[in-house]
Order: structure tokens, then sequence, then C-alpha cells
């Protein structure tokens, strides 16, 4: 399957800022100059975002300790991996705050059944599984995409780029119409990921010939939605680059992803086969005596106004549901906690699947500090909401 490329400058800030952490500096290596599709590079470029700092340093923190994590996140190609590899490397640095040298990150070796962490005590082993799904992929997948490829687009050239993206246009009063569902843009990898290299190649041919009289509009992914490129600023400095999106009015809080239909419904839905299998993959290993299996559902990736949903009642009456409708009587995990792992780890109330190791988890559970629930979002403006939770990310 082709798959959209987007690749990063090695410029001289690159190597100057990976000069201040010197684990990640030890442990890869990156060209002088060129470009590089690694993940890395990116955060390196974008130092200026207290996100990417934070981020660093975590990795350079705990690299040394966190086995095949932080070695992941050195390698890894694309945003979403990246975001996933890096919910693992702050719940290790979570758990090992309250355990230290008792945890470890295994090395797989090649096993199919490997779990991401395990503790082991003189006398019990936890073993738990970090799981990141993404609700509306699609739709997450252009939002993610659609920013770095123009952003890095290869090209001598900077730009000032107003991207506006909606319904298609419909003349008179507002409508329904003029709402646009992010469960509109296909789910489908191959076919994401053919409009975005179709959308990178018309960027590029339309910036090609210096400042565009005109704007770029393309149909998005699906045909529901369109997308509308201003070229406001035009420079010769290719470092000279902004670009600012617009999403239209939507609906696609996850909240309202729990909350309609029935609980069955969100089984098996797309959100919810993707849970399924990652259940009965049993990573964590079959029942066995002393050993405790923990699937942590991390919901950071939802696309939601505030995350602090998955610890009100009605997500944890909800949660418990769907994770019995997809196990049935199978004891695929001993207990299922939802969690949103970000710079301040929370977490809902666990599924307990298996009620032989119940106390076993309540006890580890709180020993853990993964009791701490999801605050409620905080009496602020919108624009400093948003701050907030790009700071998360």
């Amino acid at each position: 399957m082709s798959t959209v490329c987007v690749t990063y400058p090695i410029s001289k800030k690159v190597h100057q800022v990976l000069g201040d952490y010197p684990e990640i500096a030890k442990s890869i290596s990156i060209p002088d100059s060129g470009r590089s599709e690694l993940e890395i590079v990116r955060l390196l470029n974008n130092t200026h975002y207290e996100s990417s700092k934070e981020l660093l340093e975590l990795i350079n923190t705990w690299l040394p300790l966190s086995g095949p994590i932080g070695k992941s996140i050195l390698k890894t190609k694309k945003p979403f991996e990246r975001a996933q590899r890096s919910a693992e490397l702050l719940l290790f640095a979570h758990l090992h705050s309250y355990f230290g040298s008792q945890l470890v990150a295994p090395e797989s070796g090649g096993a199919s059944k490997c779990p991401d962490l395990i503790l082991q005590s003189s006398e019990d082993e936890v073993r738990v599984e970090i799981y990141t799904p993404t609700d509306f992929a699609g739709f997450q997948l252009v939002k993610e995409y659609l920013r770095a490829i123009l952003r890095y687009l290869e090209m001598p050239c900077g730009f000032e780029l107003r991207v506006e993206a909606g319904p298609k246009s419909i003349a008179g009063e507002w409508n329904q119409d003029d709402v646009f569902y992010a469960y509109t843009f296909p789910s489908a990898e191959k076919e994401l990921h053919a409009w975005l290299i179709e959308f990178q190649a018309k960027a590029k041919a339309w910036l090609s010939e210096g400042r565009p009289s005109s704007d770029m509009v393309v149909d998005g992914p699906g045909g529901k939605t369109e997308i509308r490129v201003t070229c406001e600023e035009y420079y010769e400095d290719s470092d000279e680059r902004e670009i600012t999106i617009h999403w239209g009015t939507q609906s696609t809080d996850t909240q309202l992803f729990f909350q309609v239909g029935s609980a069955e419904e969100c089984a098996w839905s797309e959100w919810g086969k993707k849970l399924r299998t990652k259940l009965f993959k049993r990573q964590c290993g079959g029942e066995t005596e002393g050993i405790l299996r923990l699937l942590v559902v991390n919901c950071s990736m939802a696309d939601t106004g505030w995350p602090h949903f998955i610890s009100e009642p009605w997500f944890t009456t909800r949660f418990d549901e769907i994770i019995r409708a997809i196990v049935g009587d199978g004891m695929t995990y001993d207990a299922v906690l939802p969690a949103q792992i970000y710079s301040k780890p929370c977490f809902g109330i666990p599924v307990m699947i298996n009620p032989r190791r119940k106390a076993m988890a309540e006890a580890f559970i709180k020993e853990a500090g993964m009791d701490k629930q999801c605050e409620p979002p905080p009496e602020q403006s919108p624009e400093e909401i948003a701050k907030e939770l790009e700071s998360m990310l």
C-alpha cells in the first residue's frame, strides 16, 4: 500500500537542540543535512512548542530504563505511532515513580504474547498492556497529516497558508447539511493515503510558480467536505512557513460516540472491532495463578472537547457494558482500565472481567496511583482551554 510520506528538514537547529538531550543523541544517528522521515526530527525542529520540549525531555530522561518503548519512539516515522508510543512511555514513567526497578519494559524477542510492562514483586506479577485506539480514524488521519504536508513541502520557498475545511458550499441560510460529521471520512487507510498523496502533489504544483492568484479547492476524502487553501503571504525563505487550519462546525465528540445507540452497537463499531482484536490477542497471556493481566485503554487520541468524560458515572456504566459485550465469557484479561495518558495521567473506573482477580486488581490500581480520576474542564476561556488541550498532546 502506498502511504503518504512527510519528511522533515535536518537543519543546524536540529543538531543544536539534539545537544541538549544527550541520551537521545547517543542513541540515534542523524545525518548532518538533508531530510528525514523520523518523528524525532520533527520534534527537534519544533522546540518552540512547549509540548515538543516536554516530550523530548521525557524521552531523554527515560530512554536508558524504558527498553523497547523509548527506542521505538526514536525509530517511528508515523505521527499516530509516535503518540501511541509516547503514551506507553508516560505510563512507564508514572509506574516507575511508584515501583522503581521492579518495573521493566520487556523485549518481545519475537514473541506474539508479550506485554508492554511487567511489574515483578516477591509474590505476585502484574502484566500491563497499553492500547491507544483512535475514533473517527479517517478524520483524525487527515487532520494530523494535512498541516504536516503543507508545513514540510519540499520547496525552496516560504508561505503563510490559511486552510478552511468544512461541508461543501451550500447557498442560503444555515441548515443541518452545514455541519460535517467526522464519520463521513472513509476509514480505509488505503483510500485516505491515496487522497493525501494526491493533495500533497496538488499543493506542491499550486505553489511552484510563485504566489498563487487563486485558492486551491479540493474535495475532501469521501466527497462530503471541501478543503480550501489560501496563500496569504509568499516568501523566498523556506524557513518562513505558517499554516492556519479552520475546521468547520462539526459533530465528532467522542462522548456522543458512547452516548448514542446501545453498548452492543458500540461493541461492533469500527472502534469496538479494534478493541475486540486487542482484547483477544491476550498479550498478557492466559489466566495464571499469581499474575494480574491489566489492559489499559488510553483514550487520549479520542476526538473530544475535554478528556474528563472517562471518569463520569455514565461512561463507567457504558464502558463496562461494551467490554462485557465484546468478551462475553472469555477471560481475555483480568481487568480493563480506561485512561487518559498525557502529561498528567488520569483514569476511569476499571472493568473487572475476572472475579477471581478482582481484589488483586483493586489493590494494585490503588497502590499504583491509577485510581486518580480525571478532572472536569477548568473555568477558562475557549482560547485558554484550547491552549491547555494542546499542552496535553
